[in-house]
């Protein structure tokens, strides 16, 4: 898992773009892509960013088994206990609601969007404390964090109405601010890197194959 977080000198960290990123395709070690709407017209631009090769810890849950559901899709607006930072921050998230859809996603890091069944996990979370849902055995996922609002939305990909309504047995969430402690704990983050001004004749590293190939 990786997260970054951009900011720049005399402007709130949240609210003045919009950040995009993910992993990139068909490179020889691992790579991501960042896409920022709304770039400063003043000032440098700091980014942060802390990744682990381990699975987060699970904050809260609900699950089948326990009760907690029967059918994924008729899950009603539920408050669930969840761990902030481990031994230190408990609070509230909501699970607003659990859809099934239609949507266009990148099913693969590189490749065209295509239309795929989708489980689509809509959270409300205490401001400053974002939390993230996962669904196993989807084949894909997108986060979107609306950090001013305090709401995510999660878009599991490869789950059919039948598998959501009789197959999904959990959902897990998981804190970002105890991600970035434990990362943090670990050293794998670097603080306040420089990005320069993008030029707009720059370009990213050729890739190693292209799309129909094996690298």
């Amino acid at each position: 898992m990786v997260w970054f977080s951009l900011t720049s000198p005399g402007e709130k960290q949240a609210g003045w773009r919009r950040l995009e990123y993910g992993p990139l395709a068909r490179y020889p070690a691992p790579a991501w892509g960042i896409r920022v709407v709304g770039w400063p017209q003043k000032g440098p631009v700091t980014a942060t960013t802390w990744w682990s090769d381990q699975e987060p810890t699970i904050a809260g849950r609900l699950r089948r088994e326990s009760g907690d559901f029967t059918n994924a899709l008729a899950i009603p607006r539920t408050r669930v206990p969840c761990v902030v930072i481990e031994g230190e921050d408990q609070d509230t998230v909501v699970v607003e609601s659990v859809q099934h859809q239609g949507r266009e996603v990148e099913s693969r890091a590189g490749e065209k969007k295509q239309k795929e069944n989708c489980l689509v996990v809509r959270l409300s979370y205490p401001k400053g404390k974002p939390f993230f849902a996962l669904v196993p055995n989807a084949i894909g996922h997108e986060h979107r964090f609306f950090t001013d609002a305090g709401k995510y939305t999660g878009v599991f990909f490869g789950i059919t109405e039948e598998q959501a309504t009789n197959q999904v047995s959990v959902i897990n969430l998981y804190s970002v601010e105890n991600f970035k402690r434990k990362a943090v704990q670990a050293r794998n983050f670097v603080e306040n890197f420089d990005l320069g001004v993008p030029e707009s004749d720059e370009a990213r590293p050729e890739q190693v194959a292209k799309p129909t190939e094996t690298p």
